[in-house]
């Protein structure tokens, strides 16, 4: 199948209404089609793996295509170079974390990435940085709790003062961190504890549901009060 054919069949599955939400929500819509990612997803099961196709595709800048893109890629044939690339044209919070549970996790150039988009100034890139931290927490149970230590460190310096969607990534890496060892928990609920609330802001119709994050937030508040 050719990129041109699944671009064509994402535009007959785009939703005007989906679009309109994003709008309202102050995205930029221009190349954004409004597929549900179920639907991607299902579209994905048809073609094989495929890095080519896949970089054909996130060259169309749609941003569905890029989407798709990340469940049909090979991770493994991804350079360091080509990876810095796809994380800079993304300016969707949904693109970061496709692109770190399909492709940064399966990336053997993970722990580079992470510690350079980690001091990154682009939101964007520096979320990528801490929903990799996110995945490799979820993913990696041979990692030394030291690895995550460093990380929830800096996630308390730098928080309080870190763009929206970077305190979210944060966050998210802060619960998957302290869910690995009673020992991590522990340093997460005093982390929490020293950092306060967290006022993350998401928009209005989405998909991103903070309430379990608060509540586990709360209760590595009340673990630790």
């Amino acid at each position: 199948m050719h990129a041109e054919e699944l671009i064509d069949e994402l535009r007959n599955h785009g939703d005007k209404r989906a679009v309109s939400i994003r709008q309202k929500q102050g995205f930029n819509t221009e190349n954004y089609l409004g597929v549900d990612v179920k639907k991607i997803a299902a579209i994905a099961k048809k073609v094989k793996k495929n890095h080519k196709l896949a970089d054909q595709l996130r060259k169309s800048g749609i941003h569905d295509a890029i989407l798709l893109s990340f469940f049909i890629d090979e991770p493994k044939k991804i350079s360091v170079q080509e990876a810095k690339n796809i994380i800079r044209q993304i300016d969707f919070p949904e693109l970061t974390d496709s692109f770190c549970a399909h492709i940064l996790i399966n990336s053997p150039h993970i722990y580079d990435l992470i510690d350079e988009w980690k001091d990154s100034s682009r939101e964007m890139i520096k979320r990528s940085a801490y929903m990799g931290v996110h995945e490799l927490a979820r993913n990696n149970r041979k990692l030394e709790d030291d690895y995550f230590w460093e990380f929830m460190d800096r996630i308390e310096k730098e928080i309080g003062f870190s763009k929206n969607w970077i305190k979210d990534a944060m966050a998210h890496a802060l619960i998957s961190i302290a869910n690995r060892t009673e020992k991590l928990k522990n340093k997460a609920a005093a982390v929490v504890k020293n950092i306060g609330k967290i006022k993350i802001e998401y928009p209005k119709g989405s998909r991103v549901a903070p309430a379990p994050l608060k509540e586990f937030i709360s209760g590595l508040q009340s673990k630790n009060s």
